[in-house]
């Protein structure tokens, strides 16, 4: 008797198995299929990892159609089968980097590139889902730059940017160079939800209001009210 609740429970684990190793490549064809209808030429280079909570691979990539780019996501669906989201055109350009991540269950899009000779920044933008799609939540803007002072004649480096808070509606802007910092806090007082679907990343400030004022060398916020 013993000996057949043995082999039952063997078969059954035996069963469960195959049953689960049935599913995971059904959903991972699935997959591969909604990668190849978001991206024909297989060109880009696709991030893997769960987007909507569900602890299925999901998957992220920047795609490019000549000289037109996108941000294109394929979400798993409880049926076993993939949606695609897309974000708004944007133009290729060739003096930028960009990259998709995902980041602690947020889709994560980077981009940086040269102010020039002696200046560098860097953008992230951070999406969420939710019933509606990936939402804007974030966006972090750094900017290195060196150089002279405000003044002119001291050699300095600087770093500076601003962090947007797109379920607070705060932006802060700050400024730092060795141990100096600084920064304040504004509101943003546009509140419409930005999605995935309508970003353009040449529009990617949006509703980060501009702070009338700068922030000197002596680290002091200055006034360009006038000028």
């Amino acid at each position: 008797m013993r000996l057949n609740v043995f082999w039952l429970y063997f078969f059954l684990l035996v069963l469960c198995f195959y049953s689960s190793m049935s599913v995971a490549a059904q959903r991972s064809a699935a997959m591969k299929a909604a990668i190849h209808a978001a991206d024909p030429t297989g060109k880009a280079t696709w991030v893997i990892a769960d987007l909507n909570g569900d602890q299925v691979p999901d998957a992220a990539a920047v795609v490019y159609n000549d000289r037109n780019g996108y941000i294109k996501v394929v979400l798993s669906k409880a049926d076993g089968h993939y949606a695609e989201f897309s974000s708004n055109v944007f133009y290729e350009n060739p003096s930028l980097y960009n990259v998709v991540l995902i980041e602690h269950g947020l889709l994560v899009y980077h981009m940086d590139g040269s102010g020039g000779c002696c200046s560098h920044w860097a953008n992230d933008f951070k999406f969420r889902f939710d019933e509606n799609g990936f939402r804007l939540i974030g966006v972090e803007e750094v900017e290195f730059s060196s150089g002279l002072s405000d003044e002119g004649n001291v050699p300095a480096s600087y770093t500076f940017g601003t962090s947007a808070n797109y379920l607070s509606y705060k932006v802060k802007y700050w400024r730092t160079s060795g141990k100096r910092h600084v920064n304040f806090i504004r509101d943003i007082e546009d509140r419409h939800p930005i999605y995935l679907k309508a970003f353009f990343d040449d529009e990617h400030s949006g509703p980060i209001p501009e702070f009338s004022g700068f922030v000197t060398d002596r680290f002091q916020l200055e006034s360009t009210s006038g000028r």
